[in-house]
């Protein structure tokens, strides 16, 4: 067996240079090889990563894609397993790489395997918290399957998308099942649209929290609201998710998360000053999150009845 990583790169900066050093230090029984696929950086990207020994291939600037890009990377390797890894995501240890191919063998079915997350050191006890709830922190493995579409459409939004959680961030898929089910072509949510028509095809996603990956944004609040734009137009799409219905619930929502994130301010453990940092970025912060919601998951009916909203979606997911 031969694992291949791909990597889209683009101005990764220093940090790459941490991610490539633990990549290459992953203890395996099997060989494996590392390509970066870069949308044009004009950093020391490139660079970095001929100096690690990673095969670099390059794309047009403007040209990326979240599920195109990466059919490229893969179609230029020849692993049997390839993993997918993005450009500020960490292997916490020698093991990544190696627990990411053992879910393989948690049944013949399995198709893709994805990693746990933690958050950095310093990230912004927000952006920790949500990610503590998503399905890439569990302690546990799974092994996620739809026993048919009937059941899959029976279940509730939420439920759909737990059940087809899968992420990017750190993943691997089977060559053979990719040949079949290669990515299409998503501006966003690459990851959970291949899982659900992976699932619905029969096959089985399984997650392995000994792979871990270090990973975590502390974005401006404006990255925040456009990022969850994005996310909640794909999951109404996928499972039919509307978290935030009308107006008045952007505000009375947003006071609840005002509320919860006070408390998780109060509670954690930061030094006086940051605490004084984030209060100001969290004022604004469950606002715009739940404005970014209520409006992506009613962005299609608002193109399809007004022309002009298009030109808002594209502004809006410019850059993410």
């Amino acid at each position: 067996m031969k694992v291949s990583v791909v990597i889209p790169t683009y101005n990764a900066g220093p940090l790459f240079d941490e991610v490539l050093g633990r990549v290459f230090e992953q203890e395996t029984d099997f060989p494996y090889d590392v390509l970066c696929i870069d949308s044009g950086s004009r950093d020391e990207t490139v660079e970095i990563a001929k100096r690690h020994g990673a095969r670099v291939t390059t794309i047009e600037p403007g040209t990326f894609n979240h599920g195109l890009t990466r059919n490229r990377g893969i179609e230029a390797c020849d692993g049997d397993l390839v993993a997918l890894l993005v450009q500020d995501a960490t292997p916490a240890d020698g093991k990544w790489l190696a627990s990411l191919a053992k879910g393989f063998e948690r049944a013949d079915d399995v198709a893709g395997t994805y990693a746990r997350q933690v958050p950095r050191p310093h990230c912004n006890p927000f952006m920790k918290d949500r990610l503590e709830k998503w399905v890439s922190s569990r302690l546990e493995p799974v092994v996620q399957r739809v026993a048919s579409p009937e059941e899959f459409e029976a279940l509730a939004p939420i439920e759909r998308l737990q059940r087809i959680g899968f992420d990017d961030v750190s993943s691997m898929l089977r060559r053979d099942v990719w040949q079949k089910y290669p990515y299409r072509e998503r501006n966003f949510g690459e990851d959970i649209d291949w899982s659900k028509r992976i699932l619905l095809e029969g096959y089985a996603i399984a997650y392995e929290p000994e792979a871990t990956v270090i990973h975590s944004h502390d974005n401006s609040v404006l990255y925040e609201f456009r990022r969850l734009y994005c996310d909640h137009q794909n999951l109404r799409d996928l499972v039919g998710l509307q978290l935030v219905n009308k107006p008045f619930d952007v505000v009375r929502q947003g006071v609840h998360g005002l509320g919860h994130y006070t408390k998780v301010l109060g509670r954690s453990d930061e030094p006086w000053l940051r605490k004084a940092r984030f209060f100001f970025h969290m004022l604004p912060l469950p606002f715009a999150e739940n404005l970014g919601q209520y409006m992506g998951s009613h962005s299609r009916k608002w193109m399809t009845k007004h022309g002009w909203f298009s030109g808002i979606d594209r502004r809006l997911k410019r850059g993410i």
